[in-house]
């Protein structure tokens, strides 16, 4: 058998989807692009424990826009609804009942500020393993997955299908961690709620999130170059509409307005028989 070796400097999908044309049985075809995802440092073999363990089944992927409200957790609480959660939004946990089963970290910025917590958020959290691609000590009790950075813009983004080999970066933590996660558990039905897609001034305003403690004061100082790249995010979730269509599940968006137009619109509360 031989090896057809090439190496894309970007994620460029139109060159990918012509490369499987290579796959016609004459070629094994290796992308050392995508090299570190098989290096044994940088498998999680035990994830796979994940894939499918709720087939069929709808989730959710909450964000920490303005739209969102203390009352929507509690009627996901209530049902008993699939929820995964990411970066500062267990600081609203003392005011509901309501908690993510999974929650992600990605950011060192955010895990730096939240490094006292993280421990004692219930659910099952996971933290990107290349925070510690420089000298940051690993962290008892969490659970690690890669995170793969790569640069794929303007081009669409990847879509992982194996968490045990990482997730793909796509400019936001709803697609890096939350869309990928999901599809990986088997969800039939994603639903985006409190993703405003907008900012309002600087990352930090608390304009932009729906509890005013997002940020405290002391953390503020480290997000002065962070950008919002509305372009960037909106490309992943183009990507993340297309594969979902193509893969048998749907994400729709089921924010309280806000600027994501990139998923089918559906109305929080008509997803609910009861939320009294």
């Amino acid at each position: 058998m031989d090896v057809f070796i090439i190496n894309i400097k970007q994620c460029q999908s139109n060159i990918r989807e012509e490369i499987e044309e290579v796959r016609n049985g004459k070629f094994d075809v290796l992308d050392l692009f995508d090299i570190n995802s098989f290096e044994t440092t940088f498998v999680h073999k035990e994830l796979a424990v994940y894939k499918n363990i709720h087939k069929g089944q709808r989730i959710f992927i909450i964000g920490t826009g303005p739209s969102l409200r203390t009352e929507d957790l509690d009627i996901l609480h209530k049902n008993k609804e699939i929820c995964i959660a990411c970066n500062k939004i267990y600081r609203v946990y003392d005011k509901t009942l309501w908690r993510a089963d999974y929650y992600g970290f990605l950011d060192g910025r955010v895990i730096e500020d939240c490094i006292n917590d993280i421990s004692d958020i219930p659910g099952k959290v996971f933290l990107g393993d290349s925070y510690h691609y420089d000298i940051n000590d690993y962290y008892k009790n969490m659970t690690y997955f890669h995170y793969i950075e790569e640069s794929w813009y303007p081009n669409y983004p990847r879509f992982s299908e194996d968490f045990s080999r990482g997730f793909y970066a796509g400019g936001s933590t709803t697609y890096s961690f939350g869309i990928q996660l999901a599809a990986y558990l088997g969800a039939k039905e994603i639903y985006l709620l409190g993703m405003d897609h907008c900012v309002n001034g600087k990352i930090t305003n608390p304009e932009n999130h729906f509890i005013k403690e997002y940020y405290r004061d002391n953390e503020e100082a480290k997000y002065k170059t962070a950008v919002f790249r509305d372009d960037v995010i909106t490309k992943a979730y183009e990507w993340a509409e297309i594969y979902s269509r193509k893969h048998g599940f749907r994400i729709y968006n089921a924010t309280r307005g806000g600027k994501l137009e990139v998923f089918e619109r559906v109305d929080f509360d008509s997803l609910f028989t009861n939320s009294e």
